[in-house]
């Protein structure tokens, strides 16, 4: 509504994640929903530079890695730039995650959700949807293999083994996460939909919590239960 930008990881048509822009509010669908696998930045460092010049408001999102890229490149900063990053795992292979997806569907796929929540949000599946739309290929996280490999810590990228961008490093002004163990920390916020962990790394957007449903929470009791931190 300000005339900005937002920059964040999406499919492409081969179900490869990719790292993309919008300047449209429908734009940012595309954005939503997890993605457990390493996406394509491309030339989204110069898009997003580009656009900072120009005196636009430019929201960046993406891993603490990439965020912590982004402001290496631009070599200065920008007060029209909200940088935030996840509480991220690591990022799984795509050559992996390829060689899942199709041998999961023998059709084209027409629909992708890792974090499908028909079930809730603690008992989440994969969701993999054929050419029609109709029929979805799932499995409890638990029961996936390609979920049960990013877990166990088995498909990532070497690099992830030894972050230096984690725990607040990457240089970002939000993150943004699941806050496990809320069910715990505060029974009466759980609803089994789902409850985001956001972390204020200054007050550059503090006015954007204003209409949201929110409840403070010790970092203690964040980082107890995110030990991707």
């Amino acid at each position: 509504d300000q005339g900005g930008v937002v920059f964040g990881a999406r499919f492409d048509d081969k179900w490869d994640v990719v790292h993309d822009y919008t300047e449209t509010i429908d734009g940012i669908a595309a954005f939503r929903g997890s993605k457990y696998l390493q996406s394509i930045i491309g030339d989204s460092y110069i898009q997003a530079e580009k656009f900072l010049k120009q005196g636009r408001e430019v929201m960046f999102t993406g891993t603490p890695c990439q965020v912590a890229g982004l402001k290496k490149f631009l070599r200065k900063d920008y007060e029209n730039l909200l940088a935030a990053d996840i509480i991220c795992h690591g990022v799984p292979s795509p050559k992996v995650w390829q060689q899942y997806h199709n041998e999961a569907t023998n059709s084209k796929t027409s629909y992708v959700n890792m974090r499908y929540k028909q079930n809730g949000w603690l008992r989440y599946n994969m969701c993999i949807k054929g050419a029609n739309g109709n029929s979805c290929f799932h499995k409890p996280f638990y029961e996936n293999p390609f979920m049960q490999a990013f877990l166990a810590d088995l498909i990532l990228r070497p690099s992830c083994y030894a972050c230096p961008a984690k725990g607040g490093s990457s240089g970002s002004d939000i993150t943004l996460g699941d806050f496990w163990g809320i069910e715990r920390e505060n029974p009466d916020f759980f609803d089994d939909k789902g409850v985001s962990l956001v972390m204020l790394h200054n007050d550059k957007e503090l006015s954007m919590l204003d209409n949201c449903d929110v409840e403070e929470m010790s970092f203690a009791s964040a980082l107890d239960g995110n030990q991707s931190l």
